[in-house]
């Protein structure tokens, strides 16, 4: 009786769908990383100063003065801020003060040239008291009294604009040279305060400069 026994395959054939599924694979992961690289834009970080006059409320009226440093990373946002109230009533020689430094964290959302932004964070605070003396018809004659150092909860909330997209700068905001660049200018309005042993609300505006965005 004759039998036929095929012969086996060389380990090749068994192997070629394995080679097959590896090379499959690898090609789809150096494609996507190569479609990744390519559509990935080196972009300027997003980071900017800001400066703020406005009117604060105390336990009297005062003219508020403070500057801040923002960092970006996706949504999140980074602020260092300084703060100093002083009484509107006598703004030119009254001492008494009311000084914070805070850091804060939030979330920053960007359309086009405009951004919406929130924050809270801690705070440490000075306030300085001061008693007029004898002036003998002079306002100027203060004394030091005491001195308040508390920690505070800061807060703010804030809208601004900018540049939508890269700008050429303007010699006297009029005649654009050079190639457009990212850094810049904005300003907007700025509600912030201070919840603590001496609590505070204000709302200023803000002018500042940087990068306010990826461009």
């Amino acid at each position: 009786m004759l039998s036929f026994n095929p012969k086996p395959k060389p380990k090749f054939f068994k192997m070629k769908p394995a080679i097959l599924l590896i090379t499959f694979v690898a090609f789809s992961v150096f494609k996507t990383f190569g479609q990744d690289s390519t559509q990935t834009k080196k972009t300027n970080p997003i980071i900017y100063a800001e400066f703020l006059f406005g009117y604060a409320r105390t336990d009297v009226d005062n003219f508020e003065f403070g500057s801040a440093v923002n960092y970006q990373s996706k949504k999140s946002l980074f602020t260092a801020r300084a703060t100093a109230n002083i009484p509107a009533s006598d703004i030119l020689f009254n001492p008494n003060s009311y000084v914070e430094y805070a850091v804060l964290y939030g979330r920053r959302f960007i359309h086009s040239g405009h951004s919406l932004s929130y924050s809270a964070g801690i705070a440490w605070n000075k306030k300085d008291y001061y008693s007029e003396g004898i002036n003998y018809g002079y306002h100027f004659n203060y004394h030091f009294d005491k001195k308040e150092v508390f920690l505070g909860v800061p807060f703010e909330l804030n809208v601004q604009w900018f540049d939508a997209k890269k700008e050429k700068y303007r010699v006297l905001g009029i005649f654009p040279v050079g190639k457009p660049f990212a850094f810049g200018g904005g300003g907007g309005f700025k509600i912030q305060g201070n919840v603590s042993k001496h609590s505070y609300v204000a709302l200023g505006l803000v002018l500042g400069f940087g990068f306010y965005k990826h461009y």
